[in-house]
């Protein structure tokens, strides 16, 4: 989606703020959803497969995707309970 869509890159990998309002903003908030629910069920699968502890680079992704997209940060710390394992990993999210 960022492919077809790259003027949302920034969003998630510059750190650039949430668009303030408009259909900007509602498919941001939308794509942060989506990468939240890839980035959480990545540290589920993690947790529950004991052979991928030595998997540290995704832990390590995952908290560069959190430091570089507000987006991302500002979804979970609205309902942390949508993405349990990202909350649980990293209980400090704020947007």
């Amino acid at each position: 989606m960022l492919f077809e869509n790259p003027q949302y890159i920034p969003y998630f990998y510059s750190g650039s703020p949430l668009p303030q309002a408009g259909a900007e903003r509602l498919q941001v908030l939308i794509l942060a959803e989506m990468l939240a629910d890839s980035l959480d069920y990545g540290l589920l699968i993690k947790s529950l497969a004991p052979e991928t502890d030595n998997y540290d680079c995704w832990d390590e992704y995952v908290e560069g995707m959190l430091e570089n997209a507000p987006a991302i940060r500002f979804v979970v710390s609205r309902h942390p309970t949508w993405w349990p394992s990202l909350t649980e990993h990293f209980p400090d999210i704020t947007p």
